[in-house]
């Protein structure tokens, strides 16, 4: 399927399957947490984000994926949606139009992928060279990944600002058996 596809299809399931856009959902630590569906395949989960605060002026995060339920044995790519520098309203509006290119993330507007993937970063927010960040699941089709992340400074993610931000699990990226969407979620930068 085309990544068109993906997207409409994708944005047409989150609109069916809820309410819940804006109120984050905090979970037992105050991070805001999210729960992963399955578009194709099968498997539930959660995502969860906890911001905080480090010797940098930029947006760090320590994110928690959880999955259940998913095909055993598979490694998943680990994507985000963020909503950062189109848009000052749009940003954080709690619709997340990037994840299925809506404007300002349509093909009518400047190029940028509708989700990227996660990959492991020094502190700065350079990547380390460790590569993509994945999520494994055992023989019983449950995985867990915790990492930390940190934004460039480029980004402009400083202190109080706020953006939208929709996490994926993939299983192929040229051709997915298996994808678990989350739902958006509005982050305020520590």
């Amino acid at each position: 399927m085309n990544g068109l596809g993906l997207r409409l299809i994708s944005g047409l399931l989150l609109m069916v399957a809820g309410a819940g856009f804006v109120s984050p959902g905090l979970a037992e630590n105050n991070s805001l947490r999210r729960p992963l569906t399955a578009v194709w395949g099968q498997g539930q989960g959660r995502a969860d984000i906890e911001p905080f605060l480090d010797a940098t002026p930029d947006f760090s995060a320590r994110i928690k994926v959880k999955v259940k339920g998913a095909p055993p044995n598979t490694s998943f790519t680990v994507q985000r949606a963020p909503e950062v520098g189109r848009d000052a309203v749009k940003d954080q509006d709690g619709r997340c139009q990037r994840a299925f290119g809506f404007a300002p993330w349509s093909a009518a507007d400047p190029p940028a992928p509708s989700f990227v993937t996660f990959v492991a970063v020094n502190p700065d927010g350079t990547p380390s060279g460790a590569g993509n960040i994945t999520l494994t699941t055992n023989g019983n089709g449950k995985g867990e990944v915790e990492f930390d992340f940190h934004s460039a400074s480029a980004a402009g993610l400083t202190s109080g600002k706020e953006f939208d931000v929709v996490f994926r699990l993939i299983d192929d990226l040229a051709n997915p058996s298996t994808l678990l969407l989350g739902k958006c979620v509005t982050v305020t930068v520590e």
